[in-house]
């Protein structure tokens, strides 16, 4: 995000590999040149501005380079020149979300984005207007059935849409019919949700369809904050027939020979205003492309059009590279390729650590082969399909393989984890391990996201520990090869305990510094908290009971990771799940504690089914399984209290994930809830749970969004608030409002 020189560097490095295998035109995603979602930075002029000079200087130096003859369609942010002066109710400076036409080393139209989205993690009506023109540029390329009676070449048509122009009935898609363009190109930055893959290819086809055009999709991959962009570039036909697929979670150039219908030579260039069936009125912009003299004796030999999809990586901080290669900066399971140390940084605070990123590292050129995006493929992610690898990087038409459903999340995951650390300069991340299924699929993401050697894990037993937790625990740190220490909180939860109870000046036990440790002397020195005849307290003790004590361990706990990391420079990665986030299971400074979540947007039967999953994988490479089974199949506890279970407050999760999954993501009220089947005392402690739960929600870090409604950018609630959803009443129907 922001990287302008070097997402510009990406363009011309990706536009000369494309070159270099005959295609005539290269389609890169939405907002290749800043980054998406660029959010408030749409409303800074200055970076505004700096992206539209830095696209014509992208034209110019394409020209430079000798690919000026190769035509380009790019996105960038962009303003409306006529609209620049604010009014009320409009974005400041009228900024667009644009694409480029790039030809000869100018930029020889522009579009915008005509459909802006405001719903789930999308806000575009804040920071963008609308276009309303679609461009449709000939472009000389020789269908091999066409040309003029000195025997050049034929041409074709070629609209441009961008993303939700094609998630949107009317507009772009309807009026690239009208215009009778052959070809509808449409960067997008479409981010991954479950599922999402099938959905796409079914758009693409009814569109392409509507449009009555050959249709290519060209998506962003790689992980911005919250968001992550899964790839998956896809080219229909007219018909709607799937011609080219590129891969998931991996970089590539995926190129489409497309044999297309020549241009109408009657349509010649002009504007014309056309009704866009949406209650709009649009511009059908018509420019033809002139080939440069020594191009004609290559191009008269009528080749077919050939359009490279890079499915790029365009949305991190610092410099943001892309790649065909394989893994430069991640542990790939089954691979031999070693981690990169090497990851951009920014100088500056960093999220999630009070140290500053470091300063030396390399900011890239801009090349594919220095590549820090390391595909999450070929190895854990095959998905059984086979080594995907480098599918679709520069093979002609190729359909790479679908990832099954758990290999398409744990991808996401991992994408979101690499991207978040590399992008904002870490060079390693810490957490807590307990033992426990949330921390071990934690730890094993990030290991597998930038290798074990850069991954520290802290062992902190207390004294409800129990010794299989501490085993386990141990177990997956040898399994792993994971940097760990234990450091015991015992002492600590006990000296805490007892400056409340006494002050400042506590009574000196009979050992000293062993009072409250570990090893303690034989009672009743045990620890001033414990033993049969402790000392008693002034008035006025705070010691501390119940929840209060628990939630004292795990602040400690969380106070112990923070200073680590303040110490060394570790993102911190909090563990917890979904389920957690949603009823409140968590302690405020404390396990909510970290920079990034990696599980946040992951239910917890989802986690046991994500760790299943992982541990098959091993299985069938003929590889240790990286999580202990101990860890996938006790029951779940914080072990925050003698012989806690997590269904001492909470439901069976298989039970209550049901109910999430209703309540929270498909935002059913409490009678549509009992109507599905739930149960109706459940529902009435669920919901009050989870509406309780806002404020802790509101503090905890960001982590990738998998599914369709995230705790973030996707659902967004008052922390104060009146309102309760209408309960149960003795009659057994919900409430009405006003009860």
């Amino acid at each position: 995000m922001g990287d302008l020189p070097g997402n510009a560097g990406l363009v011309v490095a990706w536009t000369r590999r494309a070159a270099g295998r005959g295609a005539r035109l290269v389609v890169f995603p939405e907002m290749v040149l800043t980054g998406y979602p660029v959010e408030d930075l749409a409303l800074r002029a200055s970076f505004v501005t700096a992206s539209i000079e830095t696209m014509r200087a992208t034209a110019e130096r394409l020209d430079r380079d000798g690919l000026g003859d190769v035509v380009v369609v790019a996105g960038y942010l962009d303003r409306h020149a006529g609209l620049s002066r604010q009014r009320v109710g409009m974005p400041a400076g009228a900024p667009l979300d644009a694409a480029a036409l790039l030809y000869q080393g100018h930029v020889v139209a522009t579009t915008a984005k005509h459909h802006l989205p405001n719903y789930g993690v999308f806000d575009e009506y804040r920071y963008f207007v609308r276009g309303d023109t679609l461009p449709v540029f000939r472009l000389p390329c020789g269908s091999g059935s066409g040309g003029d009676a000195d025997g050049d070449p034929g041409a074709v048509d070629v609209a441009i849409a961008i993303c939700e122009d094609l998630w949107q009935d009317g507009g772009p898609v309807a009026v690239t019919r009208d215009a009778g363009a052959a070809l509808l190109v449409v960067p997008n930055a479409s981010p991954y949700e479950n599922g999402k893959d099938d959905a796409r290819l079914d758009l693409c086809a009814r569109r392409a369809r509507e449009a009555g055009a050959a249709l290519a999709y060209v998506n962003m991959v790689g992980g911005q904050d919250e968001l992550v962009f899964d790839g998956d570039s896809i080219v229909v036909d007219a018909g709607g027939r799937l011609v080219s697929r590129g891969p998931q979670f991996d970089e590539a150039l995926v190129i489409a020979d497309l044999d297309l219908p020549d241009a109408d030579p009657a349509l010649g260039p002009g504007r014309t205003p056309v009704d866009a069936r949406d209650g709009t009125v649009m511009t059908i912009h018509r420019l033809t492309l002139q080939k440069h003299k020594h191009e004609d004796a290559e191009r008269k030999r009528g080749d077919s059009l050939s359009i490279p999809l890079s499915n790029s990586e365009i949305s991190g901080t610092g410099s943001v590279w892309t790649s065909d290669s394989a893994a430069n900066d991640a542990r790939v399971p089954g691979s031999d390729s070693a981690p990169r140390s090497d990851s951009p940084a920014d100088s500056g605070s960093v999220p999630g650590s009070d140290s500053p990123a470091g300063s030396d590292s390399p900011a890239g050129n801009g090349s594919p082969a220095d590549s820090g995006n390391a595909p999450v493929s070929g190895g854990v992610l095959d998905g059984g399909s086979g080594d995907m690898g480098g599918c679709g990087d520069g093979f002609v038409n190729v359909l790479c393989p679908r990832l099954e459903d758990q290999a398409e999340v744990y991808g996401a995951l991992v994408t979101g984890v690499r991207d978040y650390v590399r992008k904002n300069g870490f060079r390693s991340v810490i957490l807590g391990l307990s033992g426990g299924i949330d921390s071990a699929l934690t730890a094993t993401i990030a290991a597998d996201a930038i290798g074990p050697e850069r991954v520290h894990a802290v062992l902190m037993p207390s004294r409800y520990s129990s010794d299989h937790s501490v085993g386990d625990a141990e177990d997956l740190v040898k399994r792993q090869g994971l940097h760990a220490q234990t450091v015991p909180i015992r002492s600590m939860v006990d000296a805490y305990q007892a400056v409340l109870a006494w002050g400042a000046d506590p009574p000196t036990p009979p050992a000293e510094g062993m009072a409250w440790g570990d090893n303690p002397p034989t009672p009743p020195a045990e620890g001033m908290a414990r033993g049969d005849n402790p000392p008693t307290p002034p008035a006025g003790d705070m010691t501390l009971h119940g929840l209060a004590a628990e939630n004292l361990q795990a602040r400690i706990r969380g106070t112990i990771l923070m200073a680590l990391s303040n110490a060394h420079g570790h993102l911190v990665l909090t563990t917890g799940n979904k389920s957690e986030i949603a009823t409140g299971y968590s302690t405020l400074y404390g396990d909510s504690a970290g920079g990034f979540a990696p599980i946040k947007d992951v239910l917890k039967t989802h986690v046991w089914a994500l760790a299943r999953w992982r541990n098959e994988q091993a299985v069938r490479r003929g590889e240790t399984p990286p999580i202990p089974a101990n860890s996938i199949t006790k029951p779940p506890s914080a072990e925050l209290a003698p012989g806690q279970l997590d269904t001492d407050s909470l439901p069976e999760y298989a039970v209550l994930d049901a109910l999430l999954d209703d309540y929270v993501e498909k935002d059913l009220g409490v009678a549509a809830l009992i109507a599905a089947g739930h149960d109706p005392g459940l529902v009435d402690r669920v919901i009050r749970l989870v509406d309780a739960a806002e404020y802790k929600r509101r503090q905890y870090p960001p982590g990738p969004k998998i599914t369709q409604k995230n705790f973030g950018r996707d659902r967004r609630l008052p922390i104060t608030s009146r309102w309760r959803e209408p309960m149960r009443s003795r009659t057994g129907t919900a409430d009405s409002p006003d009860q």
